[in-house]
C-alpha cells in the first residue's frame, strides 16, 4: 500500500513538474514577443497550470497542445524555450512582426503537425531541424525575409502535405521531393522553378487532371452561369409576384464572385448568390478593362491576363437569356482553342448595346411611373371636424 502511495505521489510530482515546464516556456515566449500589458495578461508566471491561459489549448492529461497568437501585432522574437513544449501539436503566430531568426529548437517540437510562421519580418536561414517534425502537414514561412536555401531534410517530413515559402529571399535548389506534396508555393524567390526550369513554383492540388489550357474551367464557369441565371430568374419572379404594387427593391443579397487563378493552371472559386448582380458586375468590370480585380492579388500578377479575359468572354456568352443565343459546349471548346471567339463577342456586343439601351428606357419610364404614384408631396389636411 505504501509503495502504491509513492508511486501515485511521484505522478503527481512529475506531472507539476511538466506543467511548470511548459508554463515556462510559454512565460519565456510572451516576454520574448514583447507583448503589451493588455495582451496575454492572464499568462501568470505563478499558476502551475498553462491550461486556463486564453490562445492555450491543452489535452486531458494538461499538455499543451495549441498555442494560437495570430494577428497580434507582437514586434518581438522567438525563444528558443519554446522548444520544451513536446505535446505542442499547433503553433500559430501569423500576422505580426516578430524579428530575428527562427530558432533550431523548434526542431525539438516532435508532436508539432501545424506550424504557421507567415507574415512576419523573420530573418536568417531556415533551421536545417526542421526536419525532425516528422509528424508535420503544414509549413508556412511565406512573406518573411528568409534568406539561403531550402533544407534537404524538409524533404524527408514524409507526412507534410502542404509547405509555403513564398515572398522571401531564399535561393538555391528546391528539393524534389517538394514538387510531389499536394501543395506548394515557392515563387517571390530567387529558386530553380517557374517556367525556364521546367517546374511551376506555385501549385495546388485541386488542380490535378486538368490540362494547362483552361478548357475544364470554362465549362465549370459556363455551367454555373447558367444555373445562377435560372435561380435568379426564379427567385427575381417570386419576389415580383410577392410584392406586387410595390417599389421594386433587391429582395437577395449580392454574391462574391473571385477567380482563383494558379500561375499554371486555373480554378474557381465563386460563391453563388444572385445571378444578375455577379453578371452585371462581371460585364462592367470586362468593359472597363479591369478583370484584374477578381484575381487573386497573392498570385502578384503571375498569370497571364489575355487568358482570363479569354474565360471570361467564354462565360459571358454563356449566360444569355435563351439556349439559341448560348454557345453549345463544342463551340466553347473551339473558343478556347481560338476559333470565332472574336466574331462571337462582337456579334454580343452589339445585341448588349441595344439591350441596354433598351433597358435604361423603360428604366426611366418605370422610375416616372413610380414617381406619379408614390412621391408626392403631402397635402395639409384641415383640422377635425
Amino acid at each position: 500500500m505504501d509503495f502504491l502511495f509513492v508511486l501515485l505521489l511521484l505522478g503527481c510530482l512529475c506531472s507539476l513538474v511538466l506543467s511548470d515546464q511548459q508554463g515556462d516556456a510559454l512565460i519565456e515566449l510572451r516576454k520574448s514577443l514583447n507583448a503589451s500589458g493588455q495582451q496575454l495578461n492572464d499568462w501568470n508566471e505563478n499558476q502551475v497550470n498553462p491550461c486556463t491561459w486564453s490562445r492555450v489549448n491543452c489535452d486531458l492529461n494538461s499538455n499543451v497542445i495549441q498555442v494560437s497568437l495570430a494577428m497580434m501585432g507582437f514586434p518581438g522574437h522567438l525563444t528558443p524555450k519554446i522548444g520544451a513544449l513536446k505535446y505542442l501539436q499547433t503553433l500559430s503566430l501569423q500576422g505580426n512582426a516578430i524579428t530575428g531568426d527562427i530558432p533550431k529548437e523548434f526542431g525539438n517540437l516532435t508532436s508539432l503537425v501545424w506550424l504557421d510562421l507567415e507574415n512576419n519580418r523573420l530573418t536568417g536561414e531556415i533551421p536545417s531541424s526542421l526536419g525532425n517534425l516528422e509528424k508535420l502537414q503544414f509549413l508556412a514561412l511565406s512573406q518573411n525575409n528568409l534568406s539561403g536555401t531550402i533544407p534537404e531534410s524538409l524533404a524527408n517530413i514524409s507526412s507534410l502535405n502542404e509547405i509555403q515559402l513564398d515572398s522571401n529571399n531564399l535561393s538555391g535548389r528546391i528539393p524534389q521531393k517538394l514538387f510531389q506534396l499536394s501543395k506548394y508555393n515557392f515563387s517571390g524567390n530567387n529558386l530553380d522553378c517557374g517556367v525556364s526550369y521546367g517546374q511551376p513554383c506555385a501549385h495546388n492540388n485541386a488542380d490535378q487532371g486538368s490540362s494547362h489550357k483552361p478548357t475544364g474551367l470554362i465549362i465549370g464557369v459556363s455551367i454555373a452561369f447558367i444555373t445562377i441565371v435560372v435561380i435568379g430568374g426564379l427567385l427575381l419572379f417570386w419576389c415580383k409576384g410577392r410584392h406586387k404594387g410595390y417599389k421594386r427593391e433587391v429582395f437577395v443579397d449580392v454574391a462574391e464572385l473571385k477567380c482563383c487563378l494558379s500561375s499554371t493552371r486555373y480554378s474557381l472559386c465563386s460563391s453563388l448568390g444572385v445571378a444578375f448582380e455577379i453578371t452585371i458586375m462581371v460585364k462592367k468590370l470586362e468593359r472597363e478593362k479591369r478583370l484584374e480585380a477578381i484575381v487573386d492579388r497573392n498570385l502578384n500578377k503571375n498569370y497571364n491576363m489575355q487568358e482570363v479575359e479569354m474565360m471570361i468572354k467564354v462565360a459571358l456568352l454563356c449566360t444569355q437569356a435563351t439556349s439559341e443565343d448560348r454557345p453549345l459546349m463544342s463551340e466553347v471548346v473551339r473558343m478556347l482553342e481560338g476559333e470565332g471567339l472574336a466574331e462571337r463577342w462582337e456579334e454580343w456586343q452589339h445585341v448588349e448595346v441595344n439591350r441596354r439601351q433598351e433597358y435604361d428606357r423603360l428604366q426611366r419610364r418605370f422610375d416616372w411611373g413610380e414617381d406619379s404614384v408614390y412621391n408626392q408631396d403631402a397635402i395639409e389636411l384641415s383640422g377635425g371636424r
